[in-house]
């Protein structure tokens, strides 16, 4: 039988669970089915392509200096979309951090970035591996991020059902889905940001205040924190 639910919003009654149906085949069904089907194809470039592309090791001839040790950036521990190296000369290490432009284009060279941040080697004040901070920018991914997987994923109930707010659509059920994956996923991407990290603490000078830098941790972390921090006590 169907459960039937009010609607005070639309002034409609819906059933909860309404029975399948393959015979109607609205604009909005069509239109859901295929944003799916581009979610899905762009989620599995942007799992795939950036693996390749920031697999291959840092050339030690573009840099200056020694090259300690590179680190694959993971996002939220498991997304690979860019790579930090750190190379040191007598007078300061560099960090080095390959990401794609303003986060949204991992997927290829050409949406690729260098940033190369000096801190001088006498003005390290502090290494230790500390958990990733949660920031604004970390909050705004994780928000959006977990928009985009609720609406996918309420929007596999099209397969069978008409999703055109009908007879046949069960939208309440569609839109719980939706909510519950936001927030739910909102929270979990949020606490997957602490993340360990390689923390640098250092002051460019006597009279300002400390600054940090956060080198992407993985598992050959703590063997480069380790050149780090020879490379710092030998210069000094």
């Amino acid at each position: 039988f169907l459960l039937v639910g009010s609607v005070g919003w639309v002034g409609l009654s819906m059933s909860l669970w309404p029975p399948a149906d393959f015979t109607q085949w609205p604009a909005t069904r069509i239109g859901a089915l295929v944003f799916m089907g581009i979610v899905w194809v762009l989620a599995v470039v942007a799992w795939f392509v950036p693996r390749k592309l920031y697999s291959s090791s840092t050339d030690p001839n573009s840099i200056k200096g020694t090259l300690l040790g590179e680190a694959l950036f993971r996002r939220w521990g498991f997304w690979i979309c860019g790579k930090d190296a750190v190379s040191a000369s007598p007078e300061q290490l560099d960090v080095i951090r390959s990401r794609p432009y303003v986060g949204l284009c991992c997927c290829a060279p050409f949406c690729s970035q260098t940033h190369t941040i000096n801190i001088p080697s006498h003005s390290i004040v502090h290494i230790e591996l500390k958990k990733f901070p949660i920031t604004i920018w970390s909050f705004l991914w994780a928000f959006s991020v977990a928009c985009l997987v609720g609406m996918w994923v309420h929007f596999i109930p099209c397969i069978w059902w008409t999703c055109d707010w009908g007879d046949n659509d069960g939208e309440g059920v569609r839109g719980a889905i939706w909510f519950i994956l936001w927030g739910v996923g909102t929270v979990v991407l949020l606490l997957l940001v602490r993340q360990p990290a390689i923390h640098i603490l250092h002051r460019e000078s006597l009279e300002s205040g400390e600054k940090s830098q956060y080198i992407t941790h993985n598992s050959d972390g703590d063997l480069l924190m380790g050149a780090i921090r020879a490379h710092v006590h030998g210069s000094g």
